[in-house]
């Protein structure tokens, strides 16, 4: 069962902390064990008062019959799946505050990047430097996400288009060299709803998505200098480098950011 802290990082659909990396590893791997009980005791829950219910009516149908064609004493061997019913009523009421909707994709999203990427984190970081996270948990087209909506002009088709934008996690820490890094993944999709305006119902949607990876890194200056071919880069200024990449689609591989990283490093060097 989830404790009060991971039902509201499900109610939220996001985790907001401060931890070190290694925290973060064992927070999410108890949340993800918790997660799957909890939605397993809300499915047990559920076919146990739908086999409860099947179980009431059809007594209810028997004794009718009988009833009708014997006695209606009959009526009477309703009352045990009657009561049962009624009881496991009782119970769901009695724990639906504890209930939650499932998030679709969460699974994958803590086993494949938030996971690893802790746990990469926990390798390179003095044990107990902290990491200021934020993960969503929010499907990429969730109505929080939207932020613009336009309607096109068309002779044939109502066209609807929507814009979203999920920060699909950000992190905040320092380095052992001293040196401070932020970076985020931010997922931006268009989505596209086409209906006909006359004749025979059709509806097209069709969906245009981005990765942007953003790595921000202010270097320890009496650690390092920027590098000689980087002296006359006007996009950057030593001893703060921003780095952006795009790619096509909703990635979730933090490689890129790790590239980046790397990358970041190159253009400096140590004093």
């Amino acid at each position: 069962m989830l404790n009060n802290q991971q039902a509201d990082f499900v109610r939220k659909q996001e985790i907001i902390d401060k931890l070190t990396a290694e925290q973060w590893v064992i927070m999410l791997n108890d949340f993800l064990h918790n997660y799957k009980l909890h939605i397993d005791w809300q499915l047990s829950l559920k076919k146990k008062t739908a086999y409860a219910r099947n179980s009431f009516f059809i007594s209810l149908m028997v004794a009718l019959f009988l009833g009708f064609n014997y006695s209606w004493w009959a009526m009477l061997y309703v009352l045990p799946t009657f009561i049962w019913y009624a009881v496991r009523l009782y119970k769901e009421k009695d724990t639906l505050i504890y209930k939650i909707i499932p998030i679709p994709d969460l699974e994958n999203r803590i086993i494949e990047a938030f996971i690893p990427l802790f746990q990469l984190l926990s390798q390179d970081l003095d044990a107990k430097t902290l990491v200021d996270a934020k993960l969503s948990l929010k499907r990429y087209n969730s109505h929080d996400n939207k932020y613009h909506t336009s309607n096109p002009n068309d002779s044939k088709y109502n066209i609807n288009k929507h814009f979203y934008s999920s920060s699909y996690l950000s992190v905040r820490t320092r380095f052992p060299d001293k040196s401070k890094i932020f970076f985020s993944i931010t997922q931006k999709t268009q989505e596209q709803i086409k209906t006909r305006k006359y004749g025979k119902y059709k509806r097209k949607t069709k969906e245009k998505s981005t990765t942007i990876y953003t790595v921000k890194m202010e270097f320890n200056q009496e650690k390092y200098t920027s590098a000689p071919q980087q002296a006359n880069v006007s996009t950057h200024k030593f001893p703060i480098f921003v780095l952006k990449r795009k790619e096509n689609g909703l990635e979730k591989s933090i490689s890129p950011i790790l590239e980046m990283i790397a990358e970041g490093y190159r253009k400096v060097k140590p004093l």
